[in-house]
Order: C-alpha cells, then sequence, then structure tokens
C-alpha cells in the first residue's frame, strides 16, 4: 500500500472503513492501517470526518490515547475500494495487540472491581487530557477501547476511534468546531441531551463513561429497551435500574457514582 506498507492481516471492519495490521518498510515498525469504505470515500463529510481523527487524536497525546500517525493516500485506479480518482485513502495508527473491551465483557461479566477500577483511573486520565485539550471524543463505548497486555501481565486501558470527537473551544481550529449539532455515535451511550438536539459537551462524554463503567460492573442494561424507539425514549424521560439491582455485591459508592454520571440533567452529572 503506498509503496511503503506491508499487509500482514485484516483486523476488523467498522462502520466506515476496514483496519488492517501492516508492516511500514519506511520506520520497519507495525501499525494498524485504517481504510475508507468505498461507499464513504466520495462522500466529502465522511472524508472530513477520517481527517478529523488524524488531528484530533494527534493533539490529543496520552498514553492512553491511541496515537494517529499519518494520512496515506495509495492510488491504483482498478481498485474497487478507490473513489473516483483512484485514490484509497488510509490513515496508519499505533497497532494494539490486545482485544476490546467489548470483547472482554463479552466473555465475562460483571468484572472484578480491582480491575474495572485499574481500567477507568486509565480511561478518565486519557478522557481529562481530551478535555484539556478542548475536545469531545462523543463516541466513548466499550468496543472504541482496547486492553493491551503489558510486560508486567496488567492491561493498559487505550482509547481509539476520533472520527466523531470535535473541539469545543473557541480558539480551536474553526474547522473542526464548525459542524454544530448532530446526533452522533452508539445511541444506547448518547447522552439525553445529545438524543434531544444533538448538543454535546463534557457533561455528554461524563455520561458515556458513566454507561461504560456500568457495563463493567453490573450484568445487564442499565437502559433495557425492546426497539430503538424505546431506548431513545427511556433515556430521555425515565431513569437507569439501578446498579445493584443488576450486581447487589456492587459497594454502595459505586453504585451512587455511576447513578451520578446518569443523570438526565448535564450539570447534575
Amino acid at each position: 500500500v503506498a509503496d511503503r506498507f506491508q499487509i500482514v492481516r485484516f483486523i476488523a471492519r467498522g462502520g466506515m472503513g476496514e483496519v488492517y495490521e501492516a508492516f511500514d518498510t519506511k520506520l520497519q515498525k507495525r501499525v494498524a492501517l485504517k481504510t475508507i469504505l468505498p461507499e464513504f470515500s466520495r462522500n466529502p463529510e465522511a472524508r472530513k470526518q477520517f481527517h478529523r481523527e488524524i488531528v484530533v487524536a494527534q493533539e490529543g497525546a496520552h498514553e492512553n490515547i491511541c496515537r494517529v500517525y499519518d494520512l496515506v493516500e495509495h492510488r491504483e485506479p482498478e481498485n474497487p475500494a478507490a473513489d473516483a480518482d483512484g485514490v484509497v485513502t488510509c490513515l496508519t495508527m499505533q497497532f494494539l495487540d490486545g482485544e476490546s473491551l467489548s470483547a472482554r465483557l463479552g466473555r465475562s461479566r460483571p468484572l472484578p472491581l480491582r480491575e474495572a477500577m485499574e481500567v477507568i483511573e486509565q480511561i478518565a486520565g486519557a478522557l481529562d487530557a481530551l478535555h484539556r485539550d478542548g475536545i469531545l471524543h462523543r463516541d466513548l463505548k466499550p468496543s472504541n477501547v482496547m486492553l493491551v497486555k503489558q510486560e508486567n501481565g496488567t492491561s493498559r486501558a487505550i482509547i481509539t476511534d476520533f472520527g466523531l470527537a470535535k473541539h469545543f473551544l473557541p480558539a480551536r481550529d474553526p474547522q473542526y468546531d464548525s459542524a454544530g449539532p448532530s446526533r452522533v455515535g452508539a445511541p444506547y451511550f448518547m447522552a439525553p441531551e445529545v438524543l434531544r438536539h444533538g448538543e454535546a459537551t463534557i457533561a455528554s462524554d461524563m455520561l458515556s463513561f458513566g454507561l461504560l463503567i456500568d457495563e463493567m460492573v453490573t450484568a445487564s442494561p442499565a437502559f433495557p429497551a425492546a426497539s430503538m424507539a424505546a431506548l431513545i425514549a427511556l433515556k430521555i424521560t425515565g431513569e437507569p435500574v439501578d446498579p445493584r439491582e443488576r450486581n447487589p455485591d456492587l459497594p454502595r459508592e459505586w453504585s451512587e457514582t455511576i447513578v451520578r454520571c446518569l443523570a438526565r440533567e448535564p450539570e447534575n452529572r
């Protein structure tokens, strides 16, 4: 790819692209290579989102944030993944050898509190770094957190996927401030105010973080619903099921913290 990257294997397919393990022959290192799918490559807004992922991730430097290296344009006119100009748009990022938090929870839920606390502290540190830099993630969920094994046997939690992230400070690049209100992200992890009118704030990220914590330490959803319409109505007008009802062994302070993160009104989180 681009006369530089050797594809090693396919890793995963997401909403907008595919991710591969690749070897960078110039830097002699493993990287993850993410491509934008052809149905999105012709959409200017989708391409802007792809570029945003690079800019925001590079600005939000932190050991628990996935490093994004560069934008790559691979030219191959006969490639079905290419756009009308024969270009496949890719980005390269830190290769994370591990599993997603979503996969970990799929094997065993709830997590032991000590394991959950380690993940929580690391994600909190990364979110704090983003917010201090004037960046909202807007898509925090278990599938966007990778657990990477360290040499000492512990796991390091790393936030990934900044395609929906945006700046919220007026002094930042207006190209990324001008997106305006939008209902983006996974509805289950979206805050009520985002579902209502698309306005995201730090408090919106905090609600997503609260739901992520809830997923780790309970055995069932905080907002059970049989349909998308029922879920949205429950998020906007209802209340979450108390975490201690879904995990009787959960300490009270954990439950109170989660409930506060999930408060319907942003100022109460």
